[in-house]
């Protein structure tokens, strides 16, 4: 809710005052920081994801390519689908139509066109 209204630091408080953080916890401050304009947090909360062993989920994914096409970062998408390719995530619409706006804005459209 409070991401909404650009209120990070109002978000960041409520889920540092969390004592169990869940996926859904988690998934919500991601795009808090993305949408915020603080890609670089916002990956660096993905990357602690993955290292504390929490299930990531679509909304987190699709959130992570958002921060990747924003930075034109080529390496970095091609990183994020290596990621689901290796934890064989299931493909569905979404997903697909996110890899292909994030190659696609990271102007690597050879890759693009495999999705």
């Amino acid at each position: 809710m409070y991401s909404e209204f650009r209120s990070l630091d109002a978000v960041k408080k409520v889920f540092d005052g969390m004592s169990v953080r869940d996926v859904v916890a988690w998934s919500s401050m991601v795009p808090s920081y993305v949408h915020n304009g603080r890609v670089y947090d916002g990956l660096g909360l993905f990357r602690k994801i993955v290292f504390q062993g929490v299930e990531v989920d679509l909304v987190t994914l699709l959130n992570v390519s958002e921060a990747c096409y924003l930075l034109c970062d080529r390496k970095l998408a091609k990183s994020v689908h290596g990621f689901i390719v290796r934890r064989m995530i299931e493909s569905n619409e979404s997903w697909e139509s996110s890899l292909i706006v994030m190659y696609g804005k990271c102007n690597d459209l050879d890759n693009a066109e495999f999705h």
